[in-house]
């Protein structure tokens, strides 16, 4: 469930193929019907498609939705691309599509690319729209990038873009709010959530560390960040 991507007033939905080959061997692909639907169709009757554009991009094994990102009162769909190479190989990507038209439209039209900042930082593995960070009355972008070295070899990061007029391609490492994880081998980012948390009315933010070690051995851990103060 996506929310509302075409402003017809009825929530949408979209289904990711990260294995679809429409744009390359495994380059990955969204489809979007456009509630409401009856009885049983392909995705290739899908009212819309989001087609990744390059072999193994794997577009589309990650997607968030129901939250408006710049404002405008639709809500925008995240796809996430973890193996796409524009900012070194396997350095992923994310796409943001403030709204979502009919047909087939290729991920590089995306109104605001989200680009890893070296390669082999998975950016994207996870990826999510997210609650209000800041309190400026629209919603906000958060991207996990568990493969990140910045504190160590793997320690992860998420990085947080605050919404608005956000538009071309953007390095992971211009964010507004960065959260590195804090060991090597942590994978921090491999999971992302928001939501007020802790109910003081400005979005929250939930990053998973996969094999943090506080608890033993690759135990894990989710770190809580409170809004406002990102």
């Amino acid at each position: 469930a996506i929310g509302d991507v075409n402003g017809d007033g009825t929530d949408d939905l979209a289904i990711g193929a990260y294995g679809a080959d429409g744009g390359a061997s495994d380059s990955g692909a969204v489809y979007v019907v456009y509630l409401p639907q009856t009885g049983s169709m392909s995705v290739s009757m899908a009212d819309a498609t989001l087609e990744g554009g390059a072999a193994s991009d794997f577009a589309g094994l990650g997607l968030s939705g129901e939250h408006d990102a710049n404002g405008d009162g639709t809500d925008a769909v995240l796809v996430s691309a973890h193996q796409e190479d524009s900012g070194g190989s396997k350095a992923g990507a994310a796409y943001l599509f403030t709204s979502v038209p009919a047909g087939s439209t290729d991920l590089s039209a995306a109104n605001a690319t989200f680009v890893g900042a070296n390669a082999e930082d998975k950016a994207a593995t996870s990826g999510a729209l997210v609650d209000d960070l800041d309190s400026d009355g629209v919603d906000d972008i958060a991207v996990g990038a568990p493969g990140n070295d910045d504190a160590g070899a793997a320690a992860g990061a998420a990085y947080v873009y605050f919404g608005g007029s956000l538009s071309g391609s953007l390095s992971l490492g211009s964010a507004d709010a960065i959260a590195r994880g804090e060991n090597a081998g942590d994978a921090a980012g491999i999971s992302i959530a928001g939501g007020d948390i802790n109910g003081d009315g400005v979005g929250d933010l939930l990053v998973g560390a996969r094999y943090e070690d506080a608890g033993g051995i690759d135990a894990g851990a989710a770190y809580v960040l409170f809004g406002g103060g990102l």
